[in-house]
């Protein structure tokens, strides 16, 4: 998950997981690596993203408290 621990030393648990689900859901379900390849800034493509990968966490945790 992290190639420097000092980084996570003191990231709980949910921070953690929290962080790898947004990164699984960056890379794998948006068109991130799309738009850094063709030249989009980091920040900018991040930002661009976000609203998808909020919309995915949300939906998820609509269905859990059904």
């Amino acid at each position: 998950m992290c190639t420097e621990p000092k980084n996570w030393r003191d990231a709980t648990i949910a921070d953690a997981v929290d962080h790898t689900i947004q990164n699984t859901l960056r890379h794998e379900l948006t068109e991130y690596d799309h738009l850094l390849r063709v030249g989009v800034r980091r920040g900018e493509a991040r930002r661009r993203v976000q609203p998808k990968i909020n919309a995915m966490i949300a939906s998820w945790k609509s269905q859990h408290s059904r």
